[in-house]
């Protein structure tokens, strides 16, 4: 028995998390038991009342059956930052696995910004007949459209509108199977051909990435920028939903990345010809806004 993530982060007040373990058993057991407990002291104590949610069912069919067990913990409080343990018991044996809950932190800014859903699709060859899931070059969306016969891209697609997300837990809840956990997870390689019992599960993904969008800042609106001098540029942009701190990036020539993190909605930079605004909270990272300098005029994208 394992923990499908060792470590959970959940923001302080979130409505709720989940965390979750995975088992293997061979045949179907008729005495299959499964609890939660966490940790008080030196012991463990079984997890029981209102705020607390527990489900199973079989992942995947394989020989041997893989089984997944999750907690939805309810109204995250300070006291529920701890550690959990799925335990697992049935006529053969007893296994058990910890899960430890910690509080999130707001998004740190990676040494370059994340590139746009459209730029990241053209990279890694999402064909052309499919790109428009991706968006236009410069416009920001919520979550894909997926149009017929593109199936096979969504993969690709899904890592580039939400890179470095994790929506696993919404997806497990929903009882996704495991061949289709990349398509909710960015951490997990991308399929290059979706599995056919995924398309039994894609609205279900499609609505776990975009109730997690919803936590996550909306894109920076309105980014400008204005000269103030031959080398230095001020930035503006308006307020970001849920946006708990704004990280900027800006460079010339294509050198390497420079970097500041602020709570206001504007910066002044120098010698710049790229700049990208990025908002954050601890639920993750907004989609991008790039701003290009072209014929010494200052565009989108």
């Amino acid at each position: 028995m394992f923990a499908y993530r060792d470590t959970v982060s959940s923001p302080k007040n979130a409505p709720n998390a989940i965390l979750a373990c995975r088992f293997q058993i061979s045949g179907a057991p008729s005495k299959l038991r499964l609890e939660w407990h966490r940790r008080q002291g030196k012991s463990f104590k079984q997890l029981e009342g209102s705020r607390y949610n527990l489900t199973h069912y079989v992942s995947s069919y394989g020989k041997p059956r893989e089984y997944v067990t999750t907690l939805e913990i309810r109204n995250i409080n300070q006291d529920d930052y701890a550690v959990y343990r799925c335990h697992v018991s049935y006529e053969f044996g007893t296994a058990h696995a910890d899960v430890q809950l910690i509080q999130a932190e707001t998004s740190r800014p990676d040494s370059r910004p994340p590139d746009t859903p459209f730029a990241c699709c053209k990279y890694h060859g999402v064909e052309g007949r499919c790109m428009n899931m991706c968006g236009l070059e410069n416009e920001v969306r919520r979550s894909p459209n997926i149009p017929q016969n593109c199936s096979t891209e969504i993969g690709k697609v899904l890592s580039c509108a939400m890179p470095a997300v994790d929506d696993s837990a919404c997806c497990l809840r929903a009882r996704v199977p495991r061949a289709c956990m990349y398509l909710c997870d960015s951490f997990l390689p991308p399929s290059s051909e979706m599995p056919a019992v995924c398309k039994n599960h894609l609205d279900d993904v499609v609505e776990c990435r975009y109730n997690g969008a919803l936590k996550r800042p909306s894109a920076p609106k309105d980014v400008k920028v204005s000269s103030s001098s031959d080398s230095q540029v001020l930035l503006n942009w308006k307020d970001s939903e849920r946006a708990e701190v704004y990280h900027v990036y800006w460079r010339k020539h294509h050198s390497t990345w420079d970097k500041k993190s602020v709570t206001s909605t504007s910066k002044s930079i120098t010698n710049a010809d790229e700049v990208v605004v990025v908002a954050a909270n601890s639920f993750g990272l907004s989609q991008p806004v790039k701003m290009s300098m072209v014929n010494n005029k200052w565009h989108r994208g």
